[in-house]
Formats: structure tokens, C-alpha cells, sequence
């Protein structure tokens, strides 16, 4: 797995690429909020390239991760996604993360994912 960061000024780009395992989706998400930590960015756009779809959320504690996403004012994420798989998975997290009070958005393509995101 290789995760990218790129700062921004109103946001955190991430670039997630070739994530395979339900462990690796927690050390991205570990890393992703301690660089918004560090940068003190309350908007993330993450982007998955070629990695696997998750669906069982339970594994990575998806729950707790909407929590401390809360807890450390983070505003909005955009997840974008390169293939229908991921995007589905994407789509199941913003689901749940909606029904937590999170504001996570799944989208196929960046420019729509940063217009949402910077609104």
C-alpha cells in the first residue's frame, strides 16, 4: 500500500493507492488523521486507486474512526473512487457514516468530490 499526502490550503489530498487488507484501511486512516492533525485540515479528499473494496466495516472498526473523526473536527470527506467495487464500498461507509452524523460523500470523480468538499 502507498499512501500520498499533499496539503492544500482548505484541504488534505490523499491518494491511497494499492490498499489491499482490512488492517491496511486502519493504518491509512491512522496516518490520514494525524497529517490533517499536523497540517491542521479539517477537510479531507481521499482517493483510492486500484485497491480491493471493503464491506465489512465492523473489522476496521468503522464506528470508532467516524468518532474520532467528530472528536477531531474534521468537517467533510470526500471518498473518491476508481472502480464500481470501491465506489460501492464508498457508498456503504457514507451510509453509516450519515446515520452518525459524519458528513462522508462517495463519489466516482475528483472535481465533483472537491465542489461538494469546498462548499
Amino acid at each position: 500500500m502507498q499512501v500520498i499526502f499533499d496539503p492544500r490550503p482548505e484541504y488534505l489530498r490523499v491518494i491511497v493507492r494499492r490498499r489491499e487488507s482490512v488492517e491496511e484501511v486502519g493504518a491509512a486512516l491512522s496516518a490520514v488523521v494525524d497529517q490533517a492533525r499536523k497540517h491542521a485540515l479539517r477537510r479531507l479528499l481521499i482517493i483510492s486507486e486500484e485497491s480491493t473494496p471493503v464491506f465489512r466495516v465492523q473489522q476496521f472498526d468503522l464506528s470508532g474512526w467516524l468518532d474520532r473523526f467528530l472528536k477531531d473536527g474534521i468537517e467533510k470527506v470526500a471518498l473518491v473512487s476508481d472502480s464500481a467495487e470501491v465506489f460501492a464500498s464508498h457508498q456503504y461507509i457514507e451510509l453509516l457514516a450519515s446515520q452518525r452524523g459524519v458528513p462522508i460523500r462517495a463519489f466516482r470523480e475528483e472535481k465533483p468530490a472537491l465542489e461538494w468538499l469546498l462548499a
